[in-house]
């Protein structure tokens, strides 16, 4: 199972969880919040280990919501 959950900066979540298809989703909705394409990748081993992997990004709530999140304001 593969899941994205977006957070505040205050810790708040920004709706529900988002329940993906794999990998290839998760890098797609990554690389919309501005992440580059080699962090999924070099992360690819722990993803496919079933390991947690986080990612720290910075996004306008435009970007927020083009993901399927709820931005706070």
């Amino acid at each position: 199972m593969t899941s994205l959950e977006m957070f505040d900066p205050a810790g708040r979540d920004c709706g529900v969880p988002l329940y993906l298809n794999g990998y290839d989703e998760a890098s797609e909705l990554l690389r919309i919040a501005g992440v580059s394409s080699k962090d999924p990748d070099a992360n690819r081993p722990s993803f496919d280990s079933g390991q947690e992997v986080r990612f720290a990004v910075s996004a306008d709530s435009y970007i927020v919501e083009a993901m399927g999140f709820k931005a706070r304001l």
